[in-house]
């Protein structure tokens, strides 16, 4: 009777010992999956990083442009400006020696 009392609690106690492996299995399997979750949001949060500095480079590129094209376009305003008052005075002065002219009527 020991030795069936024996075997029945060495039966338990594998039957315990198997439950606890098959518990850690399953705690390890969660655990691996939480790590690659988690390896996973770093590598695209790393890639989100990449992305904003990226963004930013071009950001400050087109600032520049956009800069040098305010410029441009101010450049070109005040050189269209002086065109037309060369223009006005070159029509004032044909208009004038027109009117002077006596053989125009």
């Amino acid at each position: 009777m020991a030795s069936e009392r024996e075997a029945i609690a060495g039966h338990e106690a594998a039957s315990r010992l198997t439950a606890a492996r098959q518990r850690l299995d399953v705690a390890l399997g969660r655990l691996e999956s939480a790590v690659s979750r988690r390896h996973a949001d770093d590598r695209a949060s790393d890639e989100v990083e990449r992305q904003i500095q990226h963004l930013s480079v071009d950001r400050g590129m087109l600032a520049e442009e956009i800069d040098a094209l305010k410029r441009r376009n101010r450049n070109l305003m005040e050189a269209n400006a002086e065109a037309l008052e060369r223009l006005d005075a070159a029509i004032a002065a044909v208009s004038a020696l027109v009117d002077d002219d006596p053989e125009a009527e």
